[in-house]
């Protein structure tokens, strides 16, 4: 990473670079490989960005409402979900959306993606729908939550996992189209999820913590305290190292077995909302102060 921009220490991590040319807060990242991401924003718009060269390639436009959440299928095609009620499937080499998977009835809040050709998604219509992407159509509806579904995470092909403003996060069977078990344990809305492994996985919340869950047992086995606002962004390093974005406008990084914070992030000007890990050692960060930061643990 030579020859970057502004190499500031900040708390034990290096803020390396700083991508600006969205209008509005940066709701959603993705990586597409090492040198390649794309972010969604409340300027409407998707834009792709080259990492060496610091500058926003492509501008993605079609949505009339703001861009909520976004997944990757392959390095030429992504899915994008907006307050507008659809979802967008897009071409990176054409620069133009192929599809547009109509059903929900309010905001598309997340997406998860099974296979190339399935993905799931989270709206504020308090549903969760499976769509079949050759078709084009919705395929199963999963009801269960009583308030906005805020976001999703896969286990495993026919298994994934729900966060909701209901305080619960649930697990669901895709064959069956059922939820078969409901965690407890937030005092307030469930807004991120990441998996670890196959039993494990950490959820954040309104209420300032973050939780690690066991999925056999159905029970909280740790809770992780520090930020002092909403906890709105989680993803994992290792199997022993998580980072988390907060309304505090930091970045934490957590060791899961010690159960406390090894290093904060501080940089953005305003609430941090989402993030995506390039390699085991450095991030990228978006928030409401309309940018997106690229960090180096260090």
């Amino acid at each position: 990473m030579e020859n970057l921009e502004n190499q500031i220490e900040r708390n034990n991590g290096i803020l390396m670079k700083t991508f600006q040319g969205h209008t509005d807060w940066v709701f959603c990242l993705a990586v597409l490989d090492n040198n390649t991401f794309i972010s969604g924003s409340d300027d409407k718009t998707i834009k792709l960005w080259n990492i060496d060269k610091g500058i926003s390639s492509k501008t993605f436009q079609g949505h009339k409402q703001w861009v909520k959440c976004l997944a990757v299928l392959d390095n030429n095609s992504f899915i994008i979900g907006s307050n507008d009620e659809t979802i967008k499937l897009w071409n990176i080499d054409k620069g133009i959306s192929t599809k547009t998977f109509q059903g929900h009835t309010d905001c598309v809040n997340c997406l998860a993606v099974l296979d190339n050709n399935t993905f799931i998604s989270g709206s504020l219509d308090k549903t969760i729908k499976l769509w079949n992407i050759d078709k084009g159509i919705s395929t199963k509806t999963f009801q269960g939550h009583t308030y906005w579904v805020n976001c999703l995470a896969v286990l495993d092909n026919n298994t994934f996992i729900s966060g909701s403003d209901d305080k619960t996060i649930k697990l669901w069977n895709i064959d069956k189209g059922i939820s078969t078990k409901t965690f407890e344990g937030h005092t307030h809305y469930v807004i991120c999820l990441a998996v670890l492994d196959n039993n494990t996985f950490i959820s954040g919340s309104d209420d300032k913590t973050i939780k690690l869950w066991n999925i056999d047992k159905g029970i909280s086995t740790k809770t992780f305290q520090g930020h002092t606002s909403w906890v709105n962004c989680l993803a994992s390093l290792d199997n022993n190292t998580f980072i988390s974005g907060s309304d505090d406008k930091t970045i934490k990084l957590w060791n899961i077995d010690k159960g406390i914070s090894s290093k904060t992030f501080q940089g953005h000007k305003q609430w941090v909302k989402c993030l995506a890990v390039l390699d085991n050692n450095s991030f990228i960060i978006g928030s409401n102060d309309e940018t997106i930061k690229l960090w180096h643990i260090c």
